[in-house]
């Protein structure tokens, strides 16, 4: 079987990825830090509104690839970043970074850790 698509704990696990299911409001601290474990390497921002992740390819072309995978999953959950910039790194080498946020929350939804998830299995 694949994995198992779900974030939060056994109370939470079993909430639709969807910000209007949280009453409209972001995710609280205490929320984020326990949900966050699932998702080790994306970091938190200092203000918990926001996760980042940074990937290196070899060259521009292939962050575009990279990207135009991530966009299909995105549409696929109704859920898109906040930001995603691809930047020169060493060389000709790209960095992508990815930022999720729930604008319509200001801060982070369940829907932000579940993409997050999800975008660590796109290759």
């Amino acid at each position: 079987t694949g994995p198992q698509w779900t974030v939060g704990d056994e109370v939470t696990y079993s909430k639709k990825c969807d910000p209007y299911e949280q009453g409209g409001l972001p995710l609280s601290n205490e929320e984020v830090d326990k949900i966050r474990t699932q998702v080790p390497e994306w970091t938190l921002s200092e203000d918990y509104k926001s996760i980042s992740k940074e990937w290196l390819h070899k060259d521009f072309e292939s962050a575009v690839a990279f990207i135009n995978k991530i966009n299909i999953l995105c549409i696929n959950e109704g859920h898109s970043p906040w930001s995603a910039n691809i930047q020169q790194a060493r060389g000709a080498k790209r960095s992508l970074r990815i930022v999720l946020h729930t604008a319509r929350l200001g801060g982070l939804s369940y829907a932000d850790f579940m993409l997050a998830l999800k975008l660590d299995f796109v290759r």
